[in-house]
């Protein structure tokens, strides 16, 4: 979606790279094309656009922005400054910056469809960095006491990839609520979920993150009618080259195939919030559309469709929504 016209956007952002001294500012004016489309899969790169644009490794714990205050949610790993690092701290500089200069300094840049897929990518931005590089965290404690904390970063560490929650993959709770992380669920242990939790009364998917592609073989297992409705339609614009002026659309309905098993005869709640992008949210859209899924949390990224990639002169990188 677009907050002003498309002609204002560039009026506005062109001037902006035709200035442009150097490979920095030139991609910097070409994020702000990006950040103008709203939309939470658009973004530019390049070796010049360093930490601001590709944050890379970010440090090894998770941070949430909550109430405006970035707060530390978990730590990823024991690190030595385990005891320094609590969740709940407040993260109030980072390398001597403080939280809300670095959110003005790379919100012009940020492409987001909500507020919470902003703060989302405000957060990788900000702890973002080098693999080995270290950073020092200026942290309030919630006794109001303020501690410095340095911290380095590692290639195994990644707050968006998997296995950031511990417990079972799959468990049945008490009064017989069953559990699914689908985060942390492989294709191979789809058939685990159908067996543990099939007499389950209900079921929590808990789809706070990035899931394996599963949704597609659970959706037709919760879906309440035999044969699944529609879940999404599809519109993409077809352009035989870019100078013409007609335009064809490829337009088609997506459809599950049926059950191959029983299906599940309880009712469905899905846990979602700002780490939910993407094929997350496709498959809570999949979940509602069949099961009559309930979310419970708070609002996600707003970004789903597959990505488009292409390459523009000087080397930048783009992504966009492309369905």
């Amino acid at each position: 979606r677009f907050d002003a016209p498309w002609t204002a956007v560039i009026s506005r952002v062109l001037p902006l790279v035709e200035q442009s001294r150097n490979s920095l500012e030139y991609g910097q004016a070409l994020a702000r094309i990006a950040a103008a489309t709203n939309d939470g899969h658009s973004s530019f790169a390049s070796p010049a656009m360093g930490r601001s644009f590709q944050p890379g490794f970010p440090l090894p714990l998770r941070a949430q922005f909550i109430d405006g205050q970035l707060l530390v949610t978990r730590d990823l790993a024991a690190t030595g400054t385990t005891s320094d690092l609590a969740r709940g701290d407040r993260i109030l500089e980072v390398d001597g910056v403080t939280v809300p200069e670095l959110v003005q300094r790379f919100t012009p840049y940020v492409a987001a469809s909500t507020p919470q897929g902003r703060d989302y990518v405000l957060v990788q931005r900000i702890l973002g960095g080098r693999a080995g590089e270290a950073s020092t965290l200026l942290l309030g404690k919630p006794d109001g006491s303020t501690k410095r904390v340095r911290i380095e970063r590692a290639r195994t560490y990644d707050s968006n990839k998997f296995n950031l929650r511990g417990g079972g993959i799959i468990r049945l709770l008490p009064g017989n609520i069953g559990y699914v992380d689908m985060e942390r669920l492989p294709p191979d242990r789809v058939d685990s979920v159908y067996r543990a939790l099939s007499a389950a009364s209900a079921i929590i998917f808990d789809m706070r993150g990035y899931p394996q592609g599963t949704g597609f073989r659970l959706g037709p297992w919760v879906s309440r009618d035999a044969q699944p409705k529609p879940t999404a339609h599809f519109d993409r614009p077809e352009r035989p080259s870019p100078d013409s002026s007609t335009n064809t659309v490829y337009a088609f309905d997506q459809t599950l195939p049926a059950a191959t098993r029983p299906r599940f005869a309880g009712k469905t709640a899905m846990l979602i919030d700002e780490h939910a992008v993407s094929q997350s949210e496709h498959t809570a859209m999949m979940f509602k559309t069949l099961g009559g899924t309930v979310f419970v949390g708070s609002p996600t990224v707003g970004a789903n469709g597959d990505i488009t990639v292409g390459m523009l002169p000087g080397g930048l990188r783009f992504w966009m929504t492309g369905l």
